[in-house]
Order: structure tokens, then C-alpha cells, then sequence
């Protein structure tokens, strides 16, 4: 039996038992070095819970270079209970450039949703506003 995956302008079947870890990428206006995106990721639940595996994941992410967080909590995502954390590190080879991470993650209907927007940091004040709009349009199926 085949199940279908439908997204934007395409669908594609796939084997009864196969899973979906698709990932959508919204890229914003071009700009050098680094433009403005936001990454939406499915996959399977962890084993964990929900609360122990993003301080997990953050406990990876503060390897990164310069890794700052700046702020973490829990908040809402179409209804349904999330967690965030901001955080922001160096660019590696950008002369100190930092890119600011929004990484929130939920789930619904037994699939881990983990959504990240990512700009420079100096560029964050300027797009802030345009990911909070996609973050609030965001709703299930």
C-alpha cells in the first residue's frame, strides 16, 4: 500500500512503513553571506521526553562557535505546546559574523515538528517580525 506526501506543487508516494522526515526551506530575500530562512523538520518522536530532548539538543548546539543563547521557554504553535530557545554563534570564515537562531519544537500526531529561523544577527530586528508572522500562520492538517 502506498501512502502519499503532498507539498506546494508535487506529491510523492511512498511504502506503507517507510517514514517522513520531510524538511521545507523558506528562503527570504537574498543577502550576502547569509540569507534570512526558515526550516521546518519532521521526524519520529524520541524515546525521550519532549523537555529532556531539546536540552539535549541544546546542550549540542552551545558547541558551536561562539554559541550564546539568549533566551529559552515554552510557547504555543498552532494550539499546541512547544518549546523555544534563541540562540545565536560565529559563521565560520565571516570575520566574526554571528547568525541568530528562533528553534522551536513540538509535536502532533506522534511526529516530532522541530521549525528553526535563522538570519544574521544584525539582520534579526529586520526579519523578526517577517518569521513571528510565519511562526503565527503555521497550523496542522
Amino acid at each position: 500500500m502506498m501512502r502519499k506526501l503532498q507539498a506546494n506543487d508535487f506529491e510523492v508516494g511512498y511504502l506503507e512503513g517507510w517514514q517522513d522526515n520531510s524538511q521545507i526551506v523558506l528562503i527570504g530575500l537574498e543577502r550576502p553571506v547569509f540569507t534570512p530562512n526558515v526550516q521546518i523538520h519532521r521526524e519520529s518522536l524520541p524515546t525521550v521526553p519532549l523537555d529532556e530532548f531539546f536540552r539535549a539538543q541544546r546542550a549540542e548546539l552551545s558547541e558551536l562557535d561562539g554559541f550564546r543563547l539568549i533566551e529559552h521557554g515554552d510557547r504555543t504553535l498552532s494550539g499546541t505546546p512547544a518549546l523555544y530557545h534563541g540562540y545565536s554563534w560565529i559563521l565560520p570564515d565571516s570575520n566574526g559574523l554571528r547568525v541568530r537562531q528562533l528553534q522551536i519544537v513540538t509535536s502532533n500526531a506522534g511526529t516530532l515538528f522541530t521549525i528553526t529561523c535563522s538570519a544574521l544577527e544584525q539582520d534579526w530586528e529586520q526579519v523578526e517580525s517577517g518569521f513571528e508572522l510565519s511562526l503565527s500562520g503555521f497550523a496542522w492538517r
